[in-house]
């Protein structure tokens, strides 16, 4: 018992606090939500990954591994949903928006912040990895899942290519492989910058759940029940098999965890794909994942 409250006071309670915080700013000063992703997109997250990968220097075998279990984490998490949808009797639309709120999480804004206070900078390194194969998978996989039209595989790898969080990962790859030393003015700048990145991603979120409102119906719950139970329990003999340990263990089965990613909002309304089942997904899911989230901890 002692654990669970350790848990849940330690690893979660500041994580909602925060984002309770961020909610009431929204409610009471309603600010640019959407310019301040952009900032913590193009600035705050590419230096928490920099700073991250050049401090903790990941294996790089073990970061494919890690790439490997998000795959089938995200693969998992689809043939669920297409089953649940069939049971069920789903059209194509609603299929899809199920499909995309299972697979694709919130493993930055949510399941960074948690991992780092549960497991310790170690553990984020792993995570931030896992977060890195999601955002690939997600802006590929993702708006190929969701759009109706003749997908530009081109224009979506170079566009991916573009963005900021990627291109960190291939300059701190360039450190690394040539162990090059980075100056340290500029390495205590992007340090600072990437410290912001978990509180203010906290604020975000809160931010972003503040804008949508709850109409919770039968396949709502079912996607809740799916994206926090079923599909962490399926996947825990796969990361043993992959033979991930320690904590890259943890790291990698709490982002599989995580609650549905706020991120899947934004594709669901630009595609016009069930866009308020996927809000109610978005923010039940967020909320009752510090039910199935203390147990996967006290196990891991």
């Amino acid at each position: 018992m002692d654990i669970i409250i350790d848990i849940f006071l330690n690893s979660l309670v500041p994580v909602f606090l925060v984002a309770g915080v961020g909610w009431l700013l929204a409610h009471f000063y309603r600010p640019d939500v959407r310019g301040l992703s952009r900032v913590s997109l193009a600035a705050l997250i590419p230096c928490l990954i920099f700073s991250t990968l050049i401090s903790t220097r990941i294996d790089l075998l073990e970061s494919g591994r890690m790439g490997i279990f998000c795959g089938v984490v995200v693969i998992v998490s689809g043939l669920f949903a297409r089953l649940a949808a069939r049971l069920m009797h789903l059209d194509r639309s609603a299929t899809i928006g199920l499909m995309l709120v299972i697979m694709f999480t919130n493993v930055g804004n949510f399941g960074l912040p948690v991992i780092a206070l549960a497991f310790g900078q170690e553990a984020l390194a792993q995570g931030t990895v896992y977060f890195i194969f999601m955002n690939l998978l997600m802006y590929t996989v993702g708006i190929a899942l969701v759009s109706s039209k003749q997908v530009d595989l081109k224009a979506i790898l170079v566009n991916m290519l573009k963005m900021p969080a990627i291109l960190s990962v291939f300059v701190a790859l360039l450190v690394i492989a040539f162990k090059a030393e980075v100056p340290k003015p500029i390495m205590s700048a992007v340090d600072m910058i990437g410290k912001a990145a978990l509180p203010v991603n906290l604020l975000i979120l809160g931010m972003q759940l503040h804008q949508y409102r709850l109409n919770p119906t039968r396949l709502v719950w079912v996607g809740v029940v799916l994206r926090l139970a079923i599909v962490p329990l399926s996947v825990l003999p796969v990361i043993r098999l992959l033979g991930l340990s320690g904590t890259a263990l943890q790291a990698g089965m709490l982002q599989a965890a995580t609650p549905a990613g706020v991120s899947t909002t934004i594709l669901a309304a630009e595609y016009e794909v069930e866009p308020s089942f996927v809000s109610n997904v978005v923010v039940l899911s967020t909320l009752f994942s510090v039910v199935t989230l203390i147990p996967l901890i006290a196990l891991i």
